[in-house]
């Protein structure tokens, strides 16, 4: 997921000058996609499809609207519990959301 978030990124942005010559408009499903495990020397090739995309979109809408949704104040109460936190506090201190959680 974080992988296709950033080709859907990547393909929604002008980029930067020192970036190299792209097409445009670029479609994400052109972008080759690596992870690289540093500890083990692996390196995992992924593409994606246009379904793909979709969902990563579908993602980035839903989890938008939640968020906006609770600073606005109209979530339910539950439904606040269920939006993720992170494992390391020090990204509280950066974090735009933070009077939800205090």
């Amino acid at each position: 997921m974080q992988l296709a978030t950033y080709a859907v990124a990547l393909s929604q942005i002008t980029p930067h000058v020192d970036f190299p010559e792209l097409p445009n408009p670029l479609d994400p499903t052109c972008i080759r996609l690596a992870e690289i495990q540093l500890l083990t020397n692996q390196q995992r090739i992924y593409t994606l499809t246009s379904a793909d995309i979709e969902e990563v979109e579908d993602y980035i809408a839903r989890t938008a609207t939640d968020m906006l949704l609770a600073l606005a104040g109209e979530s339910d109460e539950s439904a606040l519990t269920t939006l993720p936190v992170t494992d390391y506090a020090d990204h509280c201190m950066r974090c735009p959301y933070r009077q939800l959680c205090w």
